[in-house]
């Protein structure tokens, strides 16, 4: 069932893919979707009067990620550059423990507890960062946690209509599209593609500048190299790559364009990573993973080689695998953020 599953996930994303048993099922869906848009996605528009603060919605159309997360970390520090006060709030997809009520994101938090992607918000930014399934009680719980905050981000909860939004963007994965277009069960869409005429933004490549600039140290964080130092360093030795996200081979490709041979360990979409699912490690290896998994694997790894202050630990450091992050910087094009600043001057957000 389960192999059954992987591939029609993979072939939905083939603009010539269809499945007619799914037709009538996605029909169904489709029209669905259609009617909820018609009854509560317009009413959606605006500023919660409860609230009182406006929420730019970063979502997007199709199942599984398209790069969200690493545009919420731009627009946050964006905005904090204008000296606005910035939150995030997030569904806390991806965590074991149960959220039935909103949870604040602190240093001590776990992707377990909160879910990955949110963690690393925090732990990137260090804002006011809120998880709950009710994103409308998470940005509640914002403003009961600081007054003070202008403007609220949405990781995620596009189609979440019972938060009020002020601006909506969609983010695109142009690598992989809309797969052959249609919605869920048959395609990947969670909305129809005529969604996309009542959004504010859509943030594809060609309004993005994502880059992989440099590989840190996740040992020794303040190590950070360029890729062609990297490949000085790790010279004639076993490079294993991990991705536990969306779509690996996307990470994969990033790892290839700057020339790197290396063994590759896809792993799910919001993967909780077992000891086990490092056995393949030896002390000379080197090991590259993204910085969502960096938030799982780390505490994980300080368990597996007992170190709880890796710094503390130089001479211990030497006989252990080397951990390096990708770290991927997003820059938005400075016409768009002048729009969106236009816009939310609007709610008096200048």
């Amino acid at each position: 069932m389960r192999s059954y599953l992987d591939e029609h996930l993979r072939s939905i994303y083939c603009a010539t893919y269809r499945n007619r048993k799914l037709s009538p099922i996605r029909f169904l869906y489709t029209s669905i979707v259609r009617l909820r848009y018609w009854l509560w996605g317009k009413k959606a528009k605006g500023i919660d009067a409860a609230l009182g603060i406006p929420v730019v919605v970063v979502g997007n159309l199709t199942m599984g990620g398209a790069g969200k997360t690493p545009v919420v970390i731009a627009l946050v520090e964006w905005l904090q550059s204008r000296g606005l006060g910035v939150a995030v709030i997030g569904r806390g997809y991806g965590a074991k423990v149960s959220i039935k009520t909103p949870r604040v994101v602190h240093e001590n938090s776990t992707a377990i507890e909160v879910g990955d992607e949110p963690l690393l918000i925090y732990q990137k930014t260090g804002v006011l960062v809120v998880v709950c399934p009710n994103r409308r009680l998470a940005a509640l719980q914002v403003k009961k946690e600081n007054p003070k905050i202008d403007i609220i981000i949405s990781d995620d909860g596009l189609q979440h209509y019972a938060l009020m939004r002020a601006i909506e963007v969609v983010v695109v994965d142009s690598w992989r599209g809309f797969g052959n277009g249609l919605c869920l069960p048959e395609g990947p869409l969670r909305e129809p593609l005529t969604r996309l005429k009542t959004v504010d933004f859509v943030f594809d490549a060609t309004h993005l500048k994502a880059e992989a600039l440099y590989i840190y140290n996740i040992w020794q964080p303040a190590e950070r190299l360029t890729w062609s130092e990297f490949r000085q360093k790790i010279a004639g030795r076993l490079v294993h790559a991990i991705a536990g996200i969306a779509n690996p081979e996307k990470f994969f490709r990033t790892l290839e364009v700057e020339h790197l041979s290396f063994a590759r360990h896809p792993f799910p979409d919001h993967y909780h990573f077992t000891l086990e699912d490092f056995s393949f490690l030896h002390p000379n290896d080197v090991l590259l993973m993204t910085e969502k998994d960096k938030v799982k694997c780390l505490p994980l790894l300080q368990e597996k080689y007992q170190l709880k202050e890796p710094h503390q630990f130089q001479e211990q450091l030497q006989s252990l695998p080397e951990l390096w992050c990708v770290e991927l910087q997003v820059q938005i094009q400075t016409t768009l953020l002048d729009r969106m600043m236009i816009l939310l001057s609007h709610y008096q957000i200048d």
